[in-house]
């Protein structure tokens, strides 16, 4: 197998084990008006504090998850 298949199979492991050992948590980002001075709303955004790699955004594992 190439190396990046290897990456990505280990991820995969990795990410189940984070769903069992809840290294998954929620951030929340306000949303302003246009004006930048109303709160209009709040963005949950998913992260997993990986034991080895850090925090990580959605963009290192949400298209493992789907």
């Amino acid at each position: 197998m190439n190396q990046r298949l290897l990456q990505r199979r280990q991820l995969e492991m990795d990410l189940r084990q984070a769903m069992a050992m809840g290294e998954m948590a929620l951030q929340y980002q306000p949303r302003y008006r246009t004006n930048g001075m109303h709160i209009i709303g709040a963005e949950a955004l998913v992260r997993w504090q990986h034991p080895q790699k850090g925090l990580l955004g959605p963009a290192h594992f949400i298209d493992l998850a789907v």
